[in-house]
């Protein structure tokens, strides 16, 4: 190898020299030779904290990449962003790891991968037939496959294989109770426009993204804030369920508090349906946590109270068809009331189901062809696979929500009641599809491509914990019963 490594440098030497290449483009492929080998030395010997990393640009992509300088530039290589870079390197180690027998894989693939891939594939065919992968004026359009199957669906395959015990689960929640954390704050600074706190300030700018006048966070949209918001602050309130020091406890109690009032600031019902019927698995499910539970709804029935009594924090400058007339200033009551009362939108949305009726009857087996019928993927999911892909399309995709509750549910059963990996992880989890189920009927798949990885992610560890632990049982069954056969043998040898 690092022969192989020294021809390739006195190679690019002599072509350098002999062709007259200026020395800074043959200084960048020197770095490139030692950057790229030093990146998979270092994601080999540690995917867990790529996957983090790769998770931390995924963050940003909707702002700071797409409106500032995000991208890696090198010389005769395709520019990318810093996430597709790592995503790259931890596919790459993970192939090559595997093809080379030096990472073994301690469960196999099951039938829910399998069917993944399977549905990426078909949507790629569904493209191809219908030619809606080229659009005039745009180029390829693969990034609504990419960023709406595929990428999240790679993080189910990820987690379910890097995430593979007690303590790299809890580093990974960590990760993300820090993160709705940070959405709870900016969201609140966000509302009472506090600019100077608001980091990144690109979340202020009203002409970037959409849903202005709403927290909306580094996302630039205020569904997916929200829906995250609600993911992560299941996943503070099993890390706060099974903390011991007080320091750490009052850091995720405060987490929750700010994550709930920036659920609240999103002014999205979507977000409020899904998370307040999702919320209701934690009393129901999890006894340990029904006083965090009502402590948590009272603190936040105070907060509430306390600005509806106020009644004077004005939200400015709405810039939202969806919300109302725009340059209109509203209290805090009248601006949920409006939220919750506006009617324009739930007649238009029937529209919709009206009309992606109408087209699927006209082809119920395998639709129009994927992207066809944007208008209403960008406003409902399901709607859009409906029309786009058909029944078969509904099938896979159905098949793979029902397994993974299926296996979440599988797992429960098998899994002690208070331990951290125990019947409350599966608990969370089930907080967590409720509040994806509900979202994501009423949203888009391409546009929220960090919330939909973040809950494959979490899928994928639940996914993989199943499989572990039933392996793990059978074994023991096994142990348990040649130790059995042992101990007869030996009664009749002995009488």
């Amino acid at each position: 190898m690092k022969t192989i490594f020294l021809a390739i440098i006195v190679l690019i030497s002599y072509w350098g020299f002999s062709e007259n290449i200026p020395p800074s483009i043959l200084l960048s492929l020197y770095g490139v030779l030692v950057i790229v080998p030093v990146a998979l030395i270092m994601v080999r010997k540690n995917m867990l904290y790529a996957l983090m990393a790769w998770f931390f640009f995924l963050f940003f992509k909707n702002g700071l990449w797409n409106y500032q300088s995000g991208k890696l530039i090198l010389p005769f290589l395709p520019d990318l962003q810093a996430e597709r870079a790592i995503w790259i390197l931890l596919f790459s180690v993970l192939f090559f790891g595997i093809t080379t027998r030096k990472m073994k894989l301690d469960i196999g693939i099951t039938k829910l991968e399998v069917a993944m891939l399977c549905f990426c594939f078909y949507i790629f065919i569904s493209m191809l037939v219908s030619g809606s992968y080229y659009q005039a004026g745009h180029g390829l359009t693969m990034s609504f496959l990419l960023f709406g199957y595929f990428i999240p669906y790679s993080s189910f395959f990820l987690a379910k294989y890097i995430v593979n015990d007690e303590q790299k689960i809890k580093k990974i929640f960590i990760f993300f109770a820090i993160i709705g954390f940070y959405l709870g704050i900016i969201g609140i600074f966000e509302y009472f426009r506090l600019e100077s706190l608001v980091i990144p300030p690109y979340i202020m700018n009203s002409k970037l993204g959409i849903h202005w006048g709403r927290a909306r966070g580094p996302f630039l949209e205020a569904v997916g804030n929200g829906w995250t918001l609600g993911m992560c602050l299941f996943i503070t309130l099993h890390l706060l369920l099974h903390s011991n020091k007080k320091w750490i406890k009052f850091f995720y109690c405060i987490s929750i508090v700010s994550m709930l009032i920036a659920i609240l600031f999103t002014f999205t019902r979507n977000v409020w349906l899904g998370f307040a019927v999702s919320s209701l698995v934690i009393p129901i499910f999890l006894r340990q946590a029904r006083k965090t539970f009502l402590v948590s709804g009272l603190a936040m029935l105070i907060i509430v109270s306390s600005l509806f009594s106020l009644g004077q924090f004005k939200q400015h400058d709405i810039n939202d068809s969806n919300f109302g007339d725009s340059s209109k200033d509203l209290p805090l009551t009248e601006k949920i009331a409006t939220r919750g009362m506006k009617s324009e939108t739930v007649e238009g949305r029937f529209e919709l189901y009206k009309i992606g009726w109408k087209k699927f009857t006209e082809r119920p087996v395998f639709g129009f062809g994927f992207n066809t019928f944007v208008t209403a993927r960008m406003h409902d999911a399901l709607v859009g696979i409906v029309v786009e892909l058909g029944l078969l399309g509904l099938s896979f995709y159905f098949f793979i929500i029902i397994n993974i509750l299926i296996i979440s549910i599988k797992l429960y059963h098998l899994l002690p009641s208070n331990a951290f990996i125990g019947k409350g992880i599966v608990v969370i989890f089930l907080g967590i599809f409720i509040l994806y189920s509900i979202v994501i009927e009423f949203s888009p798949f391409s546009s929220l491509i960090f919330p939909l990885s973040y809950f494959y992610l979490i899928a994928g560890i639940i996914a993989g914990l199943y499989q572990r632990v039933s392996k793990q049982q059978v074994s023991e069954k096994l142990n348990w019963g040649l130790q059995g056969s042992e101990v007869s043998m030996q009664v009749e040898k002995y009488g």
